[in-house]
């Protein structure tokens, strides 16, 4: 028995989105002979009637966006080194008012820092995956 290569695919909410992720459909299905393709989207959005259109099984899940009612405050971040060096500070971070300091500083660091956010990519040759399918890792310097 062959072993199908299973595929899921989410891609909604505007045609911006579904026609590239059926792009990316198809192009799988040229590229693996026993390619197994599930869409997953937003019920009740133009995905659910348009990704079945194109042959292709959608499950349609309950998303919602943000909400209105969460109220957000402005805060500041600071990291420091154990000897008190300040590796990484930021005013004027929006964040929820439930949120802890710890959580503040973790989302300050990782999307205004990029701490970890390696500088280049490099692709990593796969056997028997397309190039377009292949990962990619941090380019050391």
């Amino acid at each position: 028995m062959v072993r199908k290569n299973r595929f899921i695919i989410s891609g909604g909410g505007t045609g911006g989105h579904i026609y590239p992720a059926l792009s990316i459909a198809n192009k799988i299905n040229k590229s693996f002979n026993n390619a197994e393709i599930k869409f997953v989207g937003a019920i009740g959005r133009m995905e659910m009637n348009i990704i079945p259109k194109y042959g292709y099984n959608i499950h349609g899940l309950w998303i919602s966006g943000l909400h209105a009612d969460i109220e957000f405050v402005t805060t500041s971040s600071e990291i420091r080194n154990p000897d008190g060096t300040v590796v990484f500070h930021l005013e004027n971070v929006e964040v929820p008012k439930s949120w802890s300091q710890v959580a503040s500083d973790v989302i300050a660091q990782k999307y205004f820092r990029k701490a970890g956010v390696p500088v280049a990519l490099k692709t990593v040759r796969e056997k028997d995956v397309p190039e377009f399918l292949w990962r990619s890792i941090a380019e050391k310097s």
